[in-house]
């Protein structure tokens, strides 16, 4: 079966790096620009079709503001380009034989930036209005925030989880092989937990710059957690 390469990365918060390693399918998850105009959405979109992924698969944030209130005109923008670009928001694609969930929800938090609340849902019962209708037979899971107990910790004086339970629960309801997220921008990493594969792909650190990680690829040889790898 064909090696697929999905080139992943969250919270680029205006950056638009260079150093993008190849690969098949480009995976953003969510928080885009740097400011949430609609000329930096314009000119992230107009970014993405300069790259030359066959697909890219580009799921909003929480600090997306812009795009939650203009959706359809980013999509119009996108259908008008023919770009490669599926953007997903509580909705499925089979993209190169693997099928994708797109999910731009998070709870909200203690002290979020009120200018900063795209796609925000107040507690867990919330979270699992908004994930009823994904589907059994997914294969990635891309959504902006992490499940609880899984790379999502706030250190400090706090030293709390902010995943979502409710995110837990359907990705090992459905056993989905492969979970893409960010948000928490000081959790960069991945992990493997009861069988799946978990990545947190911020791009940024807590002050908004690069965190220097290599950006994440993750290669699919097919439809079995068995045959994942990083590299």
């Amino acid at each position: 079966m064909k090696k697929i390469k999905l080139v992943c990365v969250s919270d680029l918060h205006g950056h638009t790096p260079k150093d993008l390693p190849d690969g098949d399918i480009l995976v953003i998850a969510g928080d885009l620009t740097a400011s949430d105009t609609k000329e930096q959405h314009w000119e992230f979109i107009e970014w993405l079709g300069s790259l030359s992924y066959k697909d890219i698969i580009l799921v909003p944030g929480n600090h997306d503001v812009h795009l939650e209130s203009h959706e359809e005109e980013l999509r119009k923008l996108i259908e008008s380009q023919s770009l490669p670009i599926h953007l997903l928001i509580d909705e499925a694609v089979t993209v190169q034989g693997l099928r994708f969930w797109g999910c731009p929800w998070t709870p909200y938090f203690p002290d979020v930036n009120p200018k900063c609340t795209a796609f925000m849902v107040h507690g867990d019962a919330a979270m699992m209005g908004v994930l009823m209708n994904m589907p059994d037979d997914i294969d990635v899971y891309v959504g902006h925030g992490p499940p609880y107990g899984i790379l999502d910790l706030v250190p400090g004086e706090r030293n709390v989880r902010v995943g979502s339970e409710a995110v837990f629960r359907a990705i090992a309801r459905r056993h989905i092989p492969v979970n893409i997220f960010g948000h928490l921008h000081n959790n960069r990493g991945s992990m493997r937990y009861g069988g799946l594969d978990y990545y947190n792909v911020a791009y940024v650190g807590d002050d908004y710059k690069p965190n220097g990680i290599p950006i994440e690829v993750i290669e699919i040889y097919g439809k079995s957690n068995n045959n994942i790898k990083r590299r």
